[in-house]
């Protein structure tokens, strides 16, 4: 306290001018700081649900996309060409599937991403899968009989999984 009393008026001012300009600027600090955090906050906040929507768009778009490839398959279409892109796109849907887990659920969300999961991608694409591949062994005088079995067996696992998907949304 002795330093403050030995000096003079002007440095006084000067230094209570540079206390005061310090604790500003530390006020400016502490605000920029809580708007950055808030703000991050809020984009993920909002960026959740879209990402959400956008990957069961995706999953969505992309059990149409099979059912599409299993038809063609059926009318005798190109088979490895098909296949090839009927994996892709199971790749993709799995993809998807893990985009899930890394967003913020509640555990009632959780569930039912995990019953989709299970029942529609892991039991429903095998049965497709195999089944694509036993069209493949018919003869063509054959192949009339697989619309029959088409609408029976495939046609009910992708519907029972595009109402898993919608469910989810």
């Amino acid at each position: 306290m002795k330093f403050l009393y030995s000096l003079s008026l002007k440095a006084k001012f000067v230094f209570i001018g540079v206390l005061l300009f310090l604790f500003v600027c530390g006020i400016v600090a502490n605000q920029v700081y809580t708007h950055t955090l808030v703000t991050k906050g809020v984009k993920h906040i909002m960026d959740e649900p879209i990402k959400a929507k956008i990957t069961t768009l995706e999953i969505s778009s992309d059990t149409n996309y099979i059912s599409r490839l299993t038809r063609n398959i059926m009318l005798g279409s190109n088979y490895d060409k098909d296949m090839k892109k009927f994996q892709s796109r199971k790749d993709a849907i799995e993809k998807n599937f893990e985009k899930y887990s890394k967003m913020n659920f509640t555990p009632e969300q959780r569930a039912i991403i995990a019953g989709a999961k299970k029942n529609i991608h892991l039991i429903s694409l095998i049965n497709v899968w195999k089944s694509s591949k036993a069209d493949v062994i018919l003869p063509p005088r054959r192949k009339d009989t697989l619309f029959i079995r088409y609408t029976k067996l495939r046609q009910h696992h992708l519907q029972m999984r595009r109402e898993c998907i919608s469910e989810s949304l």
